[in-house]
């Protein structure tokens, strides 16, 4: 290569290229920065890629501490049973046969509640196509592994959500083929969550009769039909036939087809939604309605960490120090839930600010919200607290409540897709869960509340003060 062997590249593909609205930016083949359509900014630019050579780093402030630190942390990986699940072959994107119970996975585009086919996706038959790790620079736990089918090389990195939003949600049951669709998806920066809830909205609206043979150039797009899912993928891609109506996401896709179509596009504000049932888990429904930037599964820790009788047997060990004391049912919404969402999204909020992996963070994996702390000292040389990391992630969610305000986004837009209120699926703790509309959004305004912002969500007066955003008051 023209910058040697240790060059690191971040390049879009097709997809990119082709401004298709969910495009990703692919770091070394394997790593996706995914949802946004960041891949799409880039190809408007017309920047293929970014090729970062080895280099000098700034040192860190404290060497001997940080290196401490990361030993302990190794020390942890085979206590905690997360991570240790996360590290060993095939890793956390084999996760689907892990759920024994209805109502914690999309299936067909939400619309069924039905467990996933566990034997079609065992772990022991991932190891079939698993062909080594695709370690992050630095991290021990090398949760991404590589699975290749028929003799394909390279970009097989597999992230937890792709078996999920390609596989029961658009009833697929074929791994040979979810592998081939991962690859490809990496190959052609498309982000294989929102691909994966275009092609599962095509397919129910071709069953309803709101897309025709004569739309999906032939295809039978029909839940279930592996045989269509790369075509799908392949005409995403390249913007051809039904890829240029799906390219532009779901909500545009649905306004295109007619009022019909509008109550099958999984969205919130324009981003799809990921494979993660929020009526069974009410934790990640508030934080899909509520985040500023769409439905994200890394918004906050899942309510199945936390549950009566699911949830880790390590899960409060180190979640009392965040004011979470006792487990609450996975689809159960009360103030209660709602103070437990906001610590939780402010954490991570924290984490995103300071690029801290949330598969390496507190409160359920190996690392303490007291040692994320010592690690930003140890490397920047700030003397800060716990108190101080929660206080980032908090303000952030204020500054990014104001940009959104700014740009048109009301509380109007904190909310769900209809089928979660009207239509209901079995859970672990009920027969037929759905969310009740008014109770949810209830839970919003003490959400607000709770965050210092007002009934229409914009952050108070007071809240700007005490968070040192002064400078925001008045921005529009």
């Amino acid at each position: 290569m023209k910058h040697g062997s240790e060059v690191h590249v971040a390049a879009i593909g097709p997809a990119g290229e082709s401004q298709v609205r969910y495009a990703s930016i692919v770091a070394d083949c394997h790593y996706q920065a995914m949802r946004l359509g960041v891949g799409a900014v880039m190809g408007a630019k017309r920047l293929k890629a970014v090729a970062l050579v080895r280099g000098g780093l700034p040192p860190a402030a404290d060497p001997e501490a940080l290196a401490g630190i990361t030993t302990l942390n190794v020390s942890r990986l085979e206590e905690n049973d997360l991570t240790r699940w996360q590290k060993h072959p095939p890793g956390f994107a084999a996760w689907v046969d892990t759920i024994t119970d209805p109502g914690y996975l999309s299936v067909e585009n939400f619309r069924s509640g039905a467990p996933p086919d566990r034997e079609a996706f065992a772990s022991r038959r991932f190891l079939e196509f698993y062909r080594g790790e695709a370690p992050c620079p630095g991290c021990p736990n090398d949760c991404i592994k590589q699975f290749e089918a028929g003799g394909e090389a390279g970009s097989g990195g597999m992230h937890q959500e792709i078996a999920g939003s390609l596989g029961p949600n658009v009833g697929l049951t074929d791994l040979a083929t979810l592998v081939r669709a991962n690859r490809y998806c990496n190959l052609q920066g498309i982000d294989p969550v929102s691909a994966g809830f275009s092609i599962s909205f095509a397919m129910e609206c071709f069953e309803k009769g709101l897309l025709t043979r004569r739309d999906t150039d032939g295809l039978d797009v029909r839940f279930g039909n592996q045989e269509v899912l790369l075509p799908l993928l392949e005409r995403i891609a390249t913007r051809q036939s039904l890829g240029r109506l799906l390219g532009e996401g779901t909500r545009r896709a649905a306004e295109s087809l007619g009022a019909d179509a509008v109550p099958l596009a999984m969205q919130v504000k324009s981003v799809e939604m990921t494979c993660f049932e929020p009526r069974g888990q009410t934790n990640l429904a508030l934080g899909f309605a509520t985040a500023p930037i769409g439905p994200r599964y890394d918004i906050c820790e899942h309510d199945w960490d936390f549950d009566t009788r699911s949830g880790w047997g390590h899960t409060l060990q180190n979640s009392r120090t965040l004011g979470i004391l006792r487990r609450i049912p996975m689809d159960y919404l009360g103030p209660d839930k709602v103070r437990n969402f906001k610590v939780l999204n402010n954490l991570w909020s924290a984490c995103d600010a300071l690029d801290f992996c949330i598969f390496a963070s507190a409160p359920t994996r190996a690392l303490t919200l007291n040692e994320m702390t010592a690690i930003v000292g140890a490397v920047t040389g700030w003397e800060t607290s716990a108190y101080e990391f929660l206080r980032w992630g908090e303000r952030r969610n204020h500054v990014m409540r104001i940009y959104n305000l700014r740009e048109g986004f009301s509380a109007a837009d904190d909310t769900l897709p209809d089928r979660f209120f009207s239509e209901s699926v079995p859970t672990r703790h009920s027969p037929a869960a759905s969310l009740n509309r008014e109770k949810f959004h209830q839970s919003i305004q003490t959400y607000y509340s709770m965050m210092g912002w007002d009934e229409t969500g914009r952050p108070r007066e007071s809240t700007l003060i005490d968070f040192e955003l002064d400078w925001l008051l008045g921005v529009t």
